[in-house]
């Protein structure tokens, strides 16, 4: 067989593994409405939000395996042998790619506008005219020309007449600034909390790994003959473009080389918190209050403090600026901007720029797709906000909020009538647990849109013009101005990334509040409208997950206070210890997870405790709504379907994985044992799935941290 008929042939294998897994797939909704059908009026639920958690946990799992001896393939069975079919890696891959699309239909979907925010509103102009065929071929070419004028006063190897004498780096970087456009050449400068304070930190640009990499913006050998093919572009007449870019390239690598030597030399000088006044270089001497003051468009005094981070950088910075000529410097910073705005200039300078790129995919490349991700990065957390206000209903909140309600109170209930605590360390715990908050969807200010536009700075946004680079300028402008004015806020890193909306499948525990982004709430975590025992399983025993970061956290970072007896201390670590030795003596542990018990200690005592209490919290929602109906075509009790829903959304299979998981760093378990460890110390799964005393699922010996 010829090569092309090999390879035609392997395409055809996966269409048809696809089609027989879509037709098996139609058969068991066919079988589940006929099994619905048949049971009317019995205990078998009927409503569509059972049917389809039928649906979705019957493409995981194989009740052909059995559940007393190997859980994780009873729960993943069938996902695992359906995942190279299916091309899913894991889970919740369906539920990531449903938010994908459910974020991107914000952006391009073609609907009336009218109800939208205004700045969803900006967002949506801003893609449309970043893909705007007839608008970039008119103006935006000339917008880039624009753009190098006011920074640098013309790009000399394409203007005929360059002043020198009228460029200084310095000057160059505060006009870039001024300008809404990339100004890091040569120093970054950004809020940085420590020590409940925020200061100004001067460091060189760039921060590792990427320093590492000689080619930033794209300066290899290589590379020089499209750069001069893209700047030719711009004016066919000059004649000095090869010889520029040749003088401009030893810039590059020199600088390079200089910000190299100071992240990664023995001998650089300590990083030196002072006031700005107070700063003073023996070779570079820069008015700092003023060129501070410039950047960060702060009315600053000069009694502020700065970490200053570059002093040793600064030296090796003057000696390649003497022996440069300014012209250089000023092409170096003019390609740095042509670069950064590639992508919004006709196709024959994208074309050119492809050229450039070692290992591009080509759809990854299309405009349309560059533009909805520039669209999403510049225009930050419009999109986001908008999904969350969409889709986190009152109706779901409700629901969350009892949940919430029961899983906490079982955590109390836990710590209470845990002996190893002492009753004043119980006594600062409920206190901590008390001041716990939650929330649902994102944080309130973010739900609300004029707090949000009010935070972001949005509500001091004002467009002169509907063209893309137009439209990115002023949005860069305004995020920086937000950025800097951290300053004053005088808030935490941490703080400060809570504020900024997650739209991702995950939760997070975070200045002791549990997060529970949108998107988590939905798929085969969440659904109001299917059976208690479904949302507990999967989205308690995350809850109950996170409530136990919050409580190891708070115990690791306030120990002393936390125990106030030595003996309580000594308690927990002999107590905790049968975690460890549990996970490093599971035999079901693949190399593509970490093989370490005590590297993954505390999300293993998360995951003991987290299933335990959703499972009480489940067991007291019953003792107050009643017993429910049971699900269609699986055989399994409700608290039977408790432990598999707590289970099945961390089915995965690392082969099938974009991304390797390393296991040097992983600070989670593998899946078989999060799924197994756990349910092998719980008294409760034993009994509700009759596994015998001895088997593997319920050793005789078992590991009991929390009453």
């Amino acid at each position: 067989m010829s090569l092309k008929g090999y390879l035609n042939r392997k395409i055809t294998t996966k269409l048809e593994k696809r089609l027989i897994f879509t037709v098996c797939l139609l058969s068991l909704v066919v079988l589940v409405l006929f099994v619905v059908t048949l049971t009317k009026g019995s205990d078998i639920c009927e409503t569509p939000g059972c049917i389809q958690s039928t649906l979705q946990l019957l493409e995981t799992i194989d009740t052909t395996k059995n559940p007393c001896e190997d859980f994780y393939n009873y729960t993943c069975g069938t996902f695992l042998k359906n995942s190279i079919i299916t091309g899913r890696d894991q889970a919740l891959h369906d539920q990531m790619k449903l938010t994908d699309q459910q974020l991107k239909n914000i952006v391009l979907g073609d609907y009336d506008e009218s109800n939208l925010t205004k700045t969803v509103v900006w967002q949506r102009k801003f893609y449309r005219s970043c893909i705007n065929k007839t608008k970039i071929n008119q103006e935006n070419e000339k917008a880039v020309l624009n753009i190098l004028e006011e920074v640098i006063g013309g790009w000399p190897l394409i203007k005929s007449y360059w002043v020198a004498d009228q460029f200084e780096w310095h000057k160059a970087v505060v006009n870039a600034r001024e300008a809404g456009v990339f100004y890091e050449f040569f120093l970054k400068v950004q809020p940085y909390s420590f020590d409940d304070r925020t200061v100004l930190w001067i460091y060189p640009p760039r921060y590792p790994p990427d320093v590492q990499y000689v080619d930033y913006f794209m300066w290899e050998k290589e590379n020089l003959k499209p750069m001069e093919e893209i700047a030719n572009y711009m004016n066919p007449n000059s004649v000095t473009i090869a010889s520029e870019f040749a003088q401009t390239f030893e810039f590059a690598r020199a600088l390079n080389e200089t910000i190299y030597r100071h992240y990664y030399s023995d001998n650089k000088t300590d990083r030196m918190y002072m006031s700005i006044k107070d700063i003073k270089h023996p070779y570079i001497r820069l008015d700092w209050l003023n060129f501070l003051k410039n950047i960060t468009r702060l009315p600053l005094t000069g009694n502020e403090i700065v970490a200053f981070d570059v002093y040793d950088y600064l030296k090796d910075f003057y000696y390649v600026l003497l022996r440069t000529q300014k012209r250089y410097i000023a092409n170096y910073i003019g390609w740095g901007l042509v670069l950064k705005y590639i992508h919004y200039l006709p196709d024959k300078f994208r074309a050119t720029y492809l050229e450039m790129k070692k290992v591009v995919k080509v759809e990854d490349f299309d405009r349309k797709n560059i533009c909805y991700i520039h669209a999403t990065k510049i225009f930050q957390y419009i999109a986001e906000t908008e999904y969350l206000r969409r889709y986190t209903t009152p109706k779901k909140i409700k629901y969350v909020k009892e949940m919430l309600s029961d899983i906490k109170q079982e955590l109390r209930n836990t710590i209470l009538q845990t002996e190893w605590i002492e009753p004043n360390s119980k006594r600062v715990t409920f206190e901590f647990i008390k001041n716990m908050t939650e929330a649902i969807g994102w944080t309130e200010d973010v739900l609300d849109t004029k707090k949000f536009d009010k935070t972001m700075h949005y509500d001091k946004v004002k467009f002169t013009s509907d063209n893309a680079i137009e439209m990115r300028r002023i949005i860069e402008k305004n995020k920086l101005d937000s950025s800097f004015e951290r300053l004053y806020r005088n808030i935490s890193n941490e703080e400060e990334r809570m504020r900024e909306p997650k739209v991702v499948v995950n939760a997070y525990f975070a200045i002791e509040t549990l997060y529970l982004p949108t998107p988590l709430l939905q798929g085969i975590i969440f659904d109001e409208d299917r059976p208690a025992y479904i949302n507990y399983g999967a989205l308690g025993s995350i809850i109950g997950h996170e409530y136990t970061h919050g409580i190891v956290s708070y115990l690791r970072n306030n120990g002393e206070t936390y125990f106030t007896k030595n003996e309580t201390l000594d308690r927990f670590h002999n107590d905790s210890i049968c975690i460890m030795q549990d996970y490093n003596n599971f035999e079901y542990l693949r190399d593509e997870f970490s093989k370490n018990g005590t590297q993954t200690f505390e999300e293993n005592v998360a995951d003991y405790l987290g299933v335990i209490l959703a499972y009480r919290a489940y067991q007291n929602w019953v003792s107050r709504h009643g017993s429910e109906k049971l699900l269609p075509s699986i055989n399994l009790t409700q608290n039977q379907m408790f432990w598999v829903a707590a289970s099945s959304y961390m089915c995965h299979e690392p082969r099938m994985s974009k991304e390797h998981v390393n296991p040097s760093i992983s600070v989670h378990g593998a899946p078989s044992f999060r799924v197994m460890g756990r349910l092998m110390s719980s008294k409760d799964f034993a009994r509700d799935y009759g596994c015998a005393l001895g088997s593997k699922m319920n050793p005789k010996e078992k590991c009991i941290l929390y009453a």
